[in-house]
């Protein structure tokens, strides 16, 4: 798929947008996010392209995110594929898979990863990802791979980002 066909980003939120999970004092959860990643995001509401979390994990932090970002989010219980919500998504927002873009990071992504057009693993996703017929971004999840896929996205939808052109944003992320 080409990047300039996606019509809904979905992303996994730990490991991909989030870096690695910190533990506090008193059983805090801290998650890392990318300050570039929230610049991506606002570059996809310029497009008017849907944004999606979909994670295994019911987290407040998460879900505070995800209504600062306009980003909407998908609870996967236990037992269910991340590509059931897919599936389910398809039918609430009328976009086809083949118009979806997926960012994930590691085993449970795969379902989902593969029934999209356009699928991309994280540069530090589990191995098994990184041997698939996946995009692989330079950056890692967590640290500037939300970007690297919404700079991808923008500039090939517009023909330009910031006055760089197509070759020299794909050259940024070789």
């Amino acid at each position: 798929m080409n990047w300039g066909k996606v019509r809904v980003l979905v992303m996994d939120m730990d490991g991909t947008v989030a870096g690695p999970k910190l533990w506090g004092a008193g059983g805090i959860i801290y998650k890392p996010i990318c300050g570039r990643d929230g610049a991506g995001i606002a570059v996809m509401r310029e497009l008017a392209i849907p944004m999606y979390i979909v994670t295994g994990e019911l987290s407040d932090i998460s879900k505070a995110w995800c209504s600062q970002q306009g980003v909407g989010y998908i609870y996967v219980s236990s037992g269910e594929s991340k590509s059931d919500a897919i599936e389910q998504l398809v039918g609430i927002i009328g976009i086809q898979t083949d118009g979806m873009c997926y960012v994930g990071d590691d085993i449970s992504d795969i379902p989902a990863m593969d029934i999209v057009g356009l699928p991309v693993a994280v540069s530090n996703a589990h191995p098994s990802l990184l041997q698939g017929d996946y995009h692989i971004t330079k950056y890692p999840g967590g640290g500037g791979a939300i970007r690297e896929v919404c700079d991808l996205i923008y500039v090939h939808r517009k023909g330009s980002l910031a006055g760089y052109t197509v070759e020299e944003v794909e050259a940024w992320y070789q």
